[in-house]
């Protein structure tokens, strides 16, 4: 978005020097992404300084950049004549500066927080909006203090809606996000056990992503998941209420699984009006392409569009996406907890193959006191399935391998290193067997997966 320099002096937070009078609000704080006329904005990181790439950025001729003061002081001689912006701290002033853009803009922005399906859902969501808007949606999986502001400060004059993922895992962080974005819209996929570590338990998770629907202004409107107990009894202050869900009476959109392929794809019957081929395996994401329904239709895009607009969506890296090189292979390597992994174990139960099928289980993080307890109850659901062979990587999830095999699962092999597992895969899968990966980002699952591959 076009910026003048008196709307950064609104601001009212430190120096302004030799800033042109307009200006684009895109940023980075990465500076090999810098663009000429981009922002740069130079953070102290815990393990490097932005501040050492100011120099060198300068010649990609961006708009200005972003420094503190400290640094500054020790520098002004070497960017004397250089348009600077000079703070106390450079996190602050990115997150103002996404706040004045988002002031400025007027679009409509949905918000999306919760424990699973955050990205999948927002990815269904803009495919769906796409069809009859410009929507600029988050980066990546920019959605925390740092990745919000950024992707904020991309609106253009072109957008005409925005659709921001919210993460956390502490008390106040929504909240804090959602006084940069000011939502108009809010969505909560699902309250689960992820992030307990810092959250507590469900409850406490609970409570965190409630932040959200909180802070929506009383004209606002909520996509609300019926089937979720926690979501259905927060609190808000809104006048406009969207319910959808698969097993609850009084929602605007019903949806029933009318049936699943041989990869674990769902047929989603809405309202009885439209069947939507969910091309992502997982009956969870049937659920999420009932949300991108609830969403899509309340802003005018036809059923049929939305149904074109998800049969056609490709998915999000690592998110179970399903791929055939040598190895027939669900990708669901990008996080674990425990009800997404009790989803991913029931997608490959319910995948209909007479060859054998392998659970790969890491380790998932973030879970506090009760790791052990929970990594168990995945082994014991492994143990419950005709799911042939389960192996595990980490210390945690040898916990689950006990489980399973304490319960009758035999066919448990647990690793200590990911390349004497890749081998072990490499030396017994054959060409129809199916292999689902997952783990927690901190587990890096991805590397069995490339080492599959490779």
């Amino acid at each position: 978005m076009k910026l003048n320099i008196q709307q950064i002096e609104s601001i009212s937070y430190g120096k302004l020097l030799n800033l042109p009078d307009t200006f684009d609000s895109s940023a980075v704080i990465d500076s090999r992404k810098l663009e000429p006329g981009m922002l740069f904005c130079a953070l102290r990181g815990e393990h490097v300084d932005g501040h050492e790439y100011v120099l060198a950025a300068f010649e990609k001729k961006p708009a200005f950049c972003i420094v503190e003061k400290t640094w500054y002081n020790s520098n002004k001689i070497s960017l004397f004549g250089k348009p600077i912006w000079v703070v106390e701290n450079s996190e602050k002033a990115l997150q103002l500066l996404a706040a004045k853009v988002r002031e400025i803009s007027d679009i409509p922005l949905l918000a999306l927080t919760g424990t699973n399906g955050k990205t999948s859902t927002r990815s269904m969501i803009v495919s769906v909006l796409n069809q009859n808007y410009h929507v600029l949606s988050t980066m990546g999986n920019l959605n925390n203090h740092l990745g919000l502001p950024l992707s904020i400060l991309q609106i253009q004059e072109h957008h005409d809606f925005a659709v921001m993922e919210m993460g956390t895992n502490h008390f106040g962080e929504i909240e804090f996000l959602c006084q940069i974005a000011k939502p108009n819209f809010g969505l909560i996929t699902n309250i689960g056990r992820g992030h307990t570590e810092f959250l507590e338990s469900p409850e406490g998770v609970a409570r965190a992503k409630e932040e959200l629907f909180r802070a929506l202004p009383r004209e606002g409107t909520i996509f609300l998941n019926a089937d979720d107990k926690y979501i259905s009894k927060m609190n808000y202050k809104v006048r406009n209420l969207i319910r959808y869900g698969m097993n609850s009476d009084d929602v605007a959109y019903h949806g029933t699984i009318v049936a699943t392929d041989f990869i674990g794809r769902s047929t989603l019957n809405v309202n009885n009006q439209i069947e939507i081929n969910v091309p992502i395996p997982g009956k969870y994401q049937a659920f999420n392409a009932l949300a991108a329904v609830a969403v899509g239709h309340r802003f005018g895009v036809s059923l049929e569009k939305i149904k074109e607009a998800i049969e056609n969506h490709s998915g999000v890296g690592n998110r179970l996406g399903f791929r055939v090189n040598r190895y027939k292979i669900l990708d669901d390597t990008y996080n674990a907890n425990p009800e997404s992994t009790l989803a991913a174990i029931d997608t490959l139960s319910g995948i209909q193959t007479v060859a054998k099928k392998y659970f790969v289980l890491g380790d998932m993080l973030e879970l506090g006191e009760k790791k052990e307890s929970y990594h168990r109850e995945m082994g014991t659901a492994v143990a419950g399935t005709d799911i042939n062979f389960f192996l595990t990587l980490g210390p945690l999830a040898f916990y689950a391998g006990e489980a399973a095999e304490a319960t009758g699962h035999c066919n448990w092999r647990h690793f200590t290193t990911k390349i004497d597992m890749i081998n072990y895969l490499k030396t017994h899968l054959t060409q129809d067997d199916m292999v689902l990966i997952k783990g927690s980002r901190g587990s890096r699952m991805e590397e069995i997966l490339e080492g599959l591959e490779s």
